[in-house]
């Protein structure tokens, strides 16, 4: 039996602030130190990425049906599509094996709620006018998409300014130091 404290570490940020990149960089960089929860989504996917590995891609309809089956340990609706993270994963804590997850900010304070042990880690930037420029650089919406993903972003940034929930905060304003920052804080948990 696995007597290793497992950890549950949840990442979020503002639209645009990097947490993916920030995450599959940690991952490149310390590859067996935690588990990803991979997440399902019924948004659509976009070019680079890999069904099973970055999200599972699935239809409205299945995500319907895992929900009602109980399937999800939280459920969250994201710029109109809706994401969840397998309750399974409290199976695997239990038997000491440690993740990190990537949500959103009203998904990591209902996953804080769940697992009070959870890490909420918040990664955000030093000025807002960062996340425009991100998203603005993307060139992957329409420029109605581009202004309602900005509005989310700006929306984001400022509550968590003014409602401070998370256990740790990350700047990301260069990349190196933000996975650096994650690395430190993984570490630093797993071996205390």
């Amino acid at each position: 039996m696995n007597t290793k404290q497992a950890a549950l570490f949840v990442v979020s940020a503002p639209t645009g602030a990097g947490k993916t990149t920030v995450v599959n960089e940690f991952f490149k960089k310390c590859p067996l130190l935690v588990n990803r929860v991979i997440t399902y989504t019924t948004r659509p996917q976009t070019p680079g990425e890999i069904n099973g590995k970055d999200y599972f891609f699935i239809s409205l309809a299945d995500f319907e049906q895992k929900q009602k089956q109980g399937f999800f340990l939280e459920t969250t609706v994201y710029d109109d599509f809706l994401y969840g993270s397998p309750r399974s994963i409290l199976d695997d804590m239990a038997s000491g094996t440690s993740f990190i997850m990537i949500t959103d900010r009203p998904g990591a304070l209902h996953i804080k709620k769940l697992v009070p042990q959870a890490i909420t880690i918040w990664l955000t930037v030093s000025h807002v006018q960062t996340l425009f420029d991100r998203l603005t650089s993307r060139h992957r919406e329409t420029d109605q998409r581009l202004q309602e993903r900005i509005a989310l972003a700006q929306e984001e940034y400022k509550s968590e300014l003014l409602h401070k929930n998370f256990t740790y905060y990350i700047i990301n304003d260069d990349v190196r130091l933000a996975i650096d920052s994650l690395e430190n804080i993984v570490k630093s948990t797993l071996h205390d």
